[in-house]
């Protein structure tokens, strides 16, 4: 929760992204124990950077929305709400 991105490349370590593809139904699980905030903080960790819109980022959020919709409708649109705010609030490594 909260994670901000730094130029260490543990978002890929992390590989909270992955997850969520290939373990939806845990992952949802564990996120819609959440709050909104906090479910939103997970998802900006992921699509955060110094340059969040880029053809990977916008690859695992094509891949993520219709199935995390699907698992849970929550989930999918604060994916969607986070997704948009990362993109439009421009480059400012997270801080």
């Amino acid at each position: 929760m909260d994670g901000v991105w730094e130029a260490d490349n543990i978002k890929e370590a992390f590989g909270f992204a992955g997850r969520l593809t290939n373990d939806t139904n845990a992952a949802c699980l564990a996120l819609s124990k959440r709050t909104d905030k906090e479910i939103k903080s997970v998802f900006n960790f992921i699509f955060d950077g110094p340059h969040p819109k880029n053809e990977q980022n916008e690859k695992i959020y094509k891949n993520l929305l219709p199935i995390l919709t699907r698992q849970n409708e929550r989930i999918g649109k604060l994916l969607k709400e986070s997704y948009k705010k990362v993109m439009t609030k421009g480059n400012d490594h997270g801080h």
